[in-house]
């Protein structure tokens, strides 16, 4: 059941300098983007505005927007009794904070805790989750614009985990979540419960998932990237390459700003079609994408497969940060054999090797990445619980994952086809019918 962002009232608050705002409409953009938008596109004020701005957020869906910003004190007492001034608020730090209902759109799976919580009659929504709505994109999530020291910023982030966490007690949720954070998100909270607590229920408990990316190390262009790789890997990419691009099709990368009206009115047809196809729920809504074309195009990254009318029949959609190529959704008006691999791969990792970019994120899922160079890449969350006995379940629980997490990715990359100080055979993952894999909750991946 959607939760009525009514519900939960969120007006400014008076234990300044902290603020709960319903949305971003007081915030200037430029200011919270200095927190880490600049960085990485999804948590860009125009993301997150557009997501709210075009329902893929907000009302009659299950994420209820509580954005929890810290003003500096130098800048001055807001009037409790006013309208909140648009578009001037200047946050010192910020989290892009949700109430949500239920654990789709996440990419860090809680639906076991959710169910052994049903079955010990213990509600488990709302919950409240730091997150990069539908997007399994690993990035700051406690936001922190230049700070003096490290000890300063540090500080900042903890500030912000402990207004998250008394928002929970206010809406009465079941628990926290910062999701697919950063080293210094977690390092931060990890330190600070420590600090403050010896008790399990009074910490934020650390997870530890793995992801499918593309470190580059410097290779410049395409052939660098197959030449890191072992002679069989090279033959099977050049051959599934010649393939794709035997089809007729005309294939490019191209920047949002290059797209036509039309052309993003095919992205945003060919993303419905994909999860309509396999199932999954269209979490952004047509809107969204003249939102992106109009507010966002810069970041914006497409792989595209034309036919001989210049209609875009195949493409998957990207996002740009600093220092990284962010891959999220695949669409084809049919199936070509090795076009997938092509475009959601082979491409973006030669605009990423082209321009200097450190790495490509390709989504969630997919052993078939290990077949195409990409490597298991350990990401952290981190969660914290009301319940006690919740909490010491799920802490004995993590402890065990992060152990198997660890071997997974020592196993998994023995089996990779980096040509350099790897072990194990060269053999793996191989048919296309892997590279239709899917997130746990339907959404197609890369």
């Amino acid at each position: 059941m959607p939760l009525d962002p009514t519900e939960f009232a969120a007006d400014h608050v008076a234990a300044m300098p902290l603020l709960v705002l319903p949305s971003l409409d007081a915030v200037d953009p430029n200011a919270w983007d200095a927190l880490g938008g600049d960085d990485f596109p999804f948590v860009s004020h125009a993301f997150l505005q557009g997501l709210q701005r075009t329902g893929c957020v907000g009302q009659g869906t299950a994420w209820a927007p509580r954005y929890l910003l810290w003003l500096d004190p130098a800048d001055g007492e807001l009037d409790g009794a006013a309208p909140l001034p648009q578009g001037l608020l200047r946050p010192r730090a910020a989290a892009p904070a949700y109430l949500k209902t239920d654990g789709r759109g996440e990419y860090v799976f809680d639906w076991a805790w959710a169910d052994a919580c049903a079955r010990a009659g213990l509600p488990y929504y709302p919950k409240l989750v730091v997150a990069a709505p539908f997007a399994p994109a690993n990035g700051p999530k406690l936001l922190v614009g230049r700070c003096g020291s490290r000890a300063e910023a540090d500080g900042l982030r903890r500030t912000l985990a402990e207004g998250l966490w008394a928002l929970t007690h206010q809406s009465r949720g079941s628990s926290a979540h910062v999701l697919l954070c950063s080293d210094d998100d977690a390092s931060a909270l990890a330190f600070g419960a420590q600090a403050s607590s010896a008790d399990v229920g009074g910490a934020w408990h650390r997870r530890a998932t793995l992801q499918y990316q593309w470190h580059n190390p410097g290779v410049g262009d395409f052939e660098g990237f197959l030449g890191s790789l072992r002679s069989r890997a090279r033959k099977q990419i050049r051959s599934e390459r010649r393939v794709a691009e035997g089809h007729g099709l005309r294939l490019q990368v191209e920047g949002g700003d290059q797209l036509s009206a039309d052309d993003w009115q095919a992205v945003a047809d060919l993303y419905e079609r994909g999860c309509l196809r396999y199932g999954s729920m269209p979490y952004l809504r047509p809107a969204f994408f003249s939102w992106l074309a109009a507010h966002l195009a810069g970041r914006v990254v497409c792989a595209t497969a034309r036919d001989d009318d210049g209609e875009i029949v195949a493409m998957t959609l990207n996002f740009l940060g600093r220092d990284a190529l962010y891959g999220r959704h695949w669409g084809a008006v049919q199936e070509w054999p090795m076009l997938h691999f092509e475009l959601a791969y082979y491409r973006l990792i030669a605009f990423v090797a082209e321009h200097g970019l450190g790495r490509l994120e390709a989504g969630s899922g997919g052993d078939h990445k290990l077949a195409r160079g990409l490597q298991p890449t350990v990401c952290h969350s981190l969660h914290r619980f009301a319940d006690p006995r919740l909490a010491v379940a799920v802490a004995g629980f993590l402890d065990q994952e992060r152990e198997a997490v660890a071997q997974a990715q020592q196993a998994i990359a023995a089996q990779g086809r980096q040509r350099r100080g790897e072990l194990g055979s060269d053999d793996g993952p191989t048919r296309e019918s892997r590279s239709r894999a899917q997130a746990p909750d339907g959404t197609p991946e890369f």
